[in-house]
Parts: structure tokens; C-alpha cells; sequence
């Protein structure tokens, strides 16, 4: 799955690479930090699993302006079919979804890769959920980010 969400990456920046640069290498190139990984809240539904293991960065931490890979595993037990959603939750949740921050997942355990933009301040997670019927249902989140922008669990 990794290799279908960066090709796409790549598909869309094509017509942006100079003339003799691999295009695929151009864009990966563009998340060239690893942002620390700074966990914060988390839910699941005791069945289903989501984890973060990497973050790639166009800047050095999470913050308004910058696009991230986020590479993790999912375990889906609760349902045949599924979706991973990266979104940043914020006062105002406008805004367009892109091809490259959700993926259909199926029954199983698998990796995953997807990107965003922060475009606004927000917390930024990524969420698991399970498809019944036309209705998606949550299933698993794992917030993330850096600093004062992680959501954390209260104490």
C-alpha cells in the first residue's frame, strides 16, 4: 500500500520536475525530514488497531504550512472493509479531503501511508474506520504532532 499512496505523489507532481530529474525521487525528496514522533491521544474499539511508526516531514516538526507522510499499521477485526483517514481537527474543519490523506483498507493487518498539509493550526491524527453499509464508523485514532500542537489525553 505504501508504494501505491508515494506513487500517486509522484503522478501528481509530473508536469512540476525539471527536465532529466526522476519525478518519483523529486517529490520523496520533499519530505526529506523525520519529524519525531510525538504521540498524543489515543482510542481504539479493543478490536480494531492503528499505530503510527514513522512521520516524514517538508518541515523539521509539525506545524502550519508543512505536509506529512504519516507510515503506520492497522489491524482491522471489526469489519471487511475499512478507511485511513489523516485529518487535522481544528476550530474550523473546512476544507477539501485530497485523494492522498484517506485509504481503503481491508480485514487483516497491513501498513499504511498517507499525506497531508496542515493548512491551519489544529491537531493533526490519523483515524481508522470501519465501513457498514454507506456509514463509517470509528474505529481507532492516534493523534499526533509536535509541541502545544498534540492533543493530549487529560489528566
Amino acid at each position: 500500500m505504501r508504494g501505491f499512496v508515494l506513487a500517486g505523489v509522484a503522478s501528481v507532481a509530473c508536469a512540476c520536475v525539471a527536465p532529466g530529474r526522476d519525478s518519483f525521487e523529486d517529490v520523496t525528496s520533499r519530505f526529506q525530514y523525520v519529524v519525531p514522533l510525538e504521540i498524543g491521544k489515543t482510542w481504539s474499539n479493543g478490536q480494531d488497531r492503528l499505530t503510527i511508526t514513522e512521520i516524514r516531514g517538508t518541515r523539521p516538526r509539525v506545524e502550519v504550512g508543512g505536509h506529512y507522510l504519516v507510515r503506520g499499521t492497522y489491524t482491522l477485526k471489526s469489519a471487511d472493509a475499512g478507511e485511513v483517514f489523516f485529518h487535522v481537527k481544528g476550530p474550523s474543519n473546512a476544507g477539501t479531503d485530497l485523494d492522498l490523506q484517506h485509504l481503503s483498507v481491508h480485514r487483516g493487518s497491513a501498513t499504511f501511508a498517507v499525506v497531508h498539509g496542515m493548512s491551519k493550526d489544529g491537531n493533526c491524527h490519523v483515524s481508522l474506520f470501519t465501513t457498514k453499509g454507506s456509514d463509517f464508523v470509528p474505529a481507532a485514532d492516534v493523534y499526533f504532532g509536535s509541541g502545544g500542537n498534540v492533543l493530549r489525553d487529560s489528566k
